[in-house]
């Protein structure tokens, strides 16, 4: 496939190099570039990394995720540049897909395809439903603001793992890492306002994005902005935080002013920041209202106990194992709800390669415990 020499993956990874690996042995003979930071205490080791390819390029930097993305900036060369998770997979036909269509489209600055959540239990690889409300989905608004405030009310993480114009991808992240700021995924909230705001974007029928689920426990980096109990709303409305807001909407500003392709002004895109921010609310507030148990748990549980809580279910979660049905059942299901192409060539191998991981695991375990 010549399109994916045109693309580069950015991998983050920490504490979790045995899924580092697994990415970079699936990615080694398929033409793409692969930008791999790992933050972990301690690298790779060379024997282990000496078999790759040189369009796999693996730097251990045990630094914090602002700075390792930092880094990549200077090292994409390619036409098109797409984030992946360490334990996820996409499907290489899937992405070549994206490429063509912002080929035919150039007025798109970025193309997903549809994701399928996985999970391996009793020697068995299970799919589950993840993001449905990416079906169809579209930002095609010739207004950036419109485009904005409609992504943001109908929220739906479409674009921080889509295959995305370069050009585009590296301007919102130069604004993104000015600053780490103190709530959760304030990287993947930022971008999906930037790309937004950039250009129109669409997710084509087609499955492309495989997502871990409960593989290994989540093992986050100790950056702010990775924990989960420091919420985005708690922040905005804290007046004690005003001068972080006022350096938020600069940033988001002066991002929105080089991404427009339209003259504006700088208090014309300010209006547009916050309007981004309290449609991203509206949402929340309207998921709130829909889960009227949820709803109740959160006005009466202290909140000295809900993180601890959230990490109860979540463990349990991870646990279960009655969750989702065989990989390709569930792919079918998906298929079975709308028009949804599927690579079951490259899906099957994907499968093999999930089963062996988990083999390979069991027997390490087995010797070390022997």
């Amino acid at each position: 496939m010549i399109e994916l020499s045109r693309l580069t993956l950015v991998v983050l990874t920490y504490k979790r190099q045995q899924f580092a690996l697994r990415l970079m042995d699936y990615w080694a003979d398929k033409g793409s570039e692969v930008i791999l930071l790992d933050g972990s205490p301690e690298p790779i080791t060379l024997d282990l990394l000496s078999k790759y390819p040189p369009s796999i390029r693996y730097f251990h930097k045990p630094i914090g995720l602002y700075e390792r993305l930092s880094i990549s900036l200077d090292l994409i060369t390619t036409d098109f540049v797409a984030l992946a998770g360490d334990d996820d997979f996409y499907i290489p036909s899937a992405v070549v897909s994206c490429i063509n269509e912002m080929e035919r489209h150039p007025d798109l600055v970025a193309c997903c395809g549809r994701a399928l959540g996985f999970s391996y239990r009793s020697d068995s690889v299970l799919g589950m439903p993840q993001y449905p409300d990416l079906e169809n989905y579209t930002l095609d608004a010739n207004s950036a603001e419109e485009r904005l405030v409609k992504h943001m009310h109908e929220y739906v993480p479409s674009l921080i793992y889509a295959v995305c114009k370069t050009n585009a991808w590296k301007s919102s992240f130069k604004h993104i890492l000015q600053r780490e700021f103190p709530f959760y995924a304030a990287v993947e909230l930022q971008f999906e306002m930037f790309m937004g705001y950039a250009g129109k974007s669409k997710v084509i029928p087609e499955l492309m994005w495989l997502r871990s689920h409960g593989e290994t426990e989540p093992v986050r980096g100790t950056d702010i902005s990775l924990d989960p109990s420091k919420r985005i709303f708690d922040w905005w409305l804290d007046a004690n935080n005003s001068y972080e807001q006022e350096e938020f909407l600069s940033i988001m500003s002066e991002g929105f002013l080089e991404l427009s392709d339209v003259t504006k002004e700088s208090n014309g895109c300010r209006a547009s920041v916050v309007k981004g921010v309290e449609a991203y609310f509206e949402f929340r507030e309207n998921l709130r209202e829909q889960n009227p148990i949820r709803l109740l748990v959160i006005r009466v549980i202290p909140e000295v106990c809900k993180q601890p809580l959230k990490n109860i279910l979540r463990k349990f979660r991870l646990n279960q194992t009655d969750v989702g049905d065989e990989l390709m059942v569930a792919v079918k299901s998906l298929e079975a709800m709308g028009t949804v192409y599927v690579d079951f060539d490259e899906l099957s191998k994907i499968e093999s390669v999930i089963k062996e991981f988990h083999e390979k695991r069991v027997n390490q375990v087995s010797v070390e415990k022997a």
